[in-house]
């Protein structure tokens, strides 16, 4: 074989082969023979089949500049070119203001062709995407073009321009409601954020209403909380012990608020023994020594505190109710980890980094001898009013440094930062202050802040970055 360009080869036997054909190869090849006595030469036109070309000109129709849409909006776009199979039907993806780069919603999946035309203008295709996002909400779309039996296009290419839907009130209600598993006679009530791309707006609150569950109540004796928080708690008193509670969380935002998201939560007991058995086979030789560990809440977990680290210890578990302690469960074998960190992480250094996130760089902490292998940092951090049952944690592995997000402006919050282990999580840092210009010096008693944001860095920026690391490297070899 002759090669004669990449992808083009000759047999010597007048054939020419195209091998991995691509679109670029499609075009006009001409054939020329030629002599002493002159010359002669035939064409022909290559098409290389496969895959609709990808969609251009995605639009919302009607756009302009400053416009937002109400509850629908018309979608356009113009075929790809045909690669010698027709488009068969098209997916449309959308993704929200909120999302990541990559993160691409398929609005729908089967769109067919013949759904689309628009006889008006036959050069464009359209649909109609009819209460399917959420208002208060910025949105893109992409548009891919499929043959049902070649395959699909690649997804219409960017630049993406947003269209932004009309205010209203939302239009989910959170997950997950629930609760449970808090201290003795706490009722502990939780549900999952609302994501802001489900708004509606530009803030939300919730309302939690609660109360014992019993039919005979009317609907005026609920207990109402607005909080802005994800999770409520509140003392219910030694009579409201293993009580169920009826619980219901509604949302609002300035334009109104959606139907009610109702559950039921119960406070139960349960009774942890658990002893010392020395071995693994947990025999009842030692079980009169045992120790019992109260857990509260409808849960199927519980935790223990002050065992010793690489002990044998072994478990059972009781319920109970007002008619007493239930039979035991058969023994289980738990041994335990070496210990956690015995150090915390130093020379903790909070800078500003972007419009909801602070920069943290610290110095490392090294395992002791009966300590378990470090597996990484992470930072508990609230708001200076609150207490630390309501700190967020963030994980950041083995980097010595790494961002927090969600930071609000205006607001002060305490930090603790710690090493963990498969031991459990180490010793905790002393508590420092901070918002969102970075580390700041606060007097309790007066709740003033004694001194304006410390000096930051951009850490955006790559060479400003590697300033911080040094600085935090230099810290260490100080330490070390």
């Amino acid at each position: 074989m002759i090669p004669l360009w990449p992808n083009l080869v000759s047999r010597g036997d007048g054939i020419l082969y195209v091998t991995s054909a691509k679109y670029e190869h499609e075009g006009v090849y001409t054939c020329k023979v030629s002599s002493v006595t002159g010359s002669i030469s035939a064409s022909a036109y290559l098409t290389v089949n496969g895959p609709p070309g990808e969609p251009g000109g995605v639009h919302a129709r009607g756009a302009r500049d400053n416009q937002n849409f109400q509850n629908d909006l018309e979608l356009w776009w113009q075929k790809g070119r045909r690669r010698g199979f027709d488009v068969t039907h098209y997916v449309i993806e959308y993704r929200s203001f909120h999302d990541k780069e990559d993160q691409w919603t398929v609005l729908t999946d089967d769109l067919r062709e013949a759904d689309t035309y628009l006889e008006s203008y036959p050069d464009w295709r359209g649909h109609w995407i009819k209460g399917q996002l959420s208002p208060g909400t910025q949105y893109n779309f992409r548009v891919t073009s499929c043959n049902s039996q070649i395959g699909c296009s690649p997804p219409s290419s960017g630049p993406y321009k947003y269209y932004k839907m009309d205010s209203a009130p939302p239009i989910v209600s959170p997950d997950n409601v629930g609760g449970g598993g808090g201290a003795t006679g706490l009722l502990q009530m939780t549900w999952d954020p609302l994501p802001k791309s489900k708004w509606g707006g530009d803030q939300i609150s919730y309302i939690l209403y609660f109360r014992k569950y019993e039919e005979k109540y009317s609907e005026n004796q609920w207990e109402v909380v607005n909080t802005k928080k994800p999770y409520h708690y509140t003392v219910v008193g030694e009579i409201n012990y293993y009580l169920p509670y009826e619980v219901k969380v509604q949302v609002k935002n300035e334009k109104g608020a959606v139907q009610i998201q109702q559950s039921r939560l119960f406070i139960l007991q349960r009774y942890i023994n658990y002893w010392d058995g020395g071995d693994t086979l947990c025999l009842d030789t030692f079980e009169k020594e045992a120790q019992s560990k109260n857990v509260y809440g409808d849960v199927t977990e519980g935790m223990l505190v002050g065992m010793l680290p690489g002990g044998d210890y072994c478990v059972n578990i009781q319920v109970y109710n007002v008619a007493g302690l239930g039979p035991k469960t058969d023994n289980y074998y738990l041994g335990m980890n070496d210990a956690p960190p015995s150090q915390y992480p130093e020379y903790v250094v909070v800078m500003s980094h972007g419009e909801e996130s602070v920069q943290l760089l610290w110095d490392g902490v090294r395992n002791d001898f009966g300590e378990e292998p470090i597996l990484g940092y992470k930072a508990w951090w609230w708001e200076v009013a609150e207490d630390i049952r309501s700190a967020q944690q963030t994980d950041f592995g083995k980097m010595l440094t790494g961002v927090i997000h969600g930071v609000e402006r205006d607001r002060i919050y305490r930090l603790r930062m710690m090493a963990y282990s498969n031991g459990g999580d180490g010793a905790k840092s002393p508590e420092l202050f901070f918002t969102l210009g970075g580390l700041v010096r606060y007097d309790r008693q007066t709740t003033d802040i004694m001194n304006s944001s410390p000096p930051t860095l951009d850490v955006t920026s790559p060479l400003n970055l590697l300033l911080a690391l040094t600085i935090s490297l230099w810290m260490h070899t100080l330490r070390h």
